[in-house]
């Protein structure tokens, strides 16, 4: 799971005509920037590999499949922890039972997860 505010820097600042009768002012206006605070969430095992033929046993851990709204809130150290540590225990699973990473049970990794009190999933299983 991760949790941290949507955080988009702003793309360019910019200086616009603003009208305020009966006057023409220039302002300055960030466009880009979004910051909005969002509810815990499950970061999907499926997130961290990539797409199937693509390329094979290999783990992302910072450069997540994800739109660029949701990456932007993953982007923070926590979720780089948070995706590091779940990777770490994905490959330890997949040496010692001899499964593909992207075969591997996911159960069975959210269980050892749990078992190392890392928080897997809003909804119990």
């Amino acid at each position: 799971m991760g949790g941290y505010n949507i955080d988009i820097r702003e793309v360019q600042w910019a200086a616009h005509d603003v009208f305020h009768f009966p006057e023409v002012r220039k302002e300055v206006f960030m466009e880009g920037y979004l910051s909005m605070p969002v509810e815990p969430y499950d970061i999907p095992y499926r997130s961290l590999l990539p797409r199937r033929g693509q390329c094979e046993n290999l783990l992302v851990t910072t450069c997540i499949s994800a739109s660029s709204v949701a990456y932007a809130s993953f982007r923070m150290e926590p979720q780089y922890m948070i995706a590091g540590h779940a990777a770490g225990v994905a490959a330890a699973q997949s040496i010692k039972t001899n499964v593909a990473l992207r075969r591997i049970d996911v159960r069975r990794l959210q269980k050892e997860l749990r078992r190392q009190k890392q928080i897997v999933c809003l909804h119990a299983q």
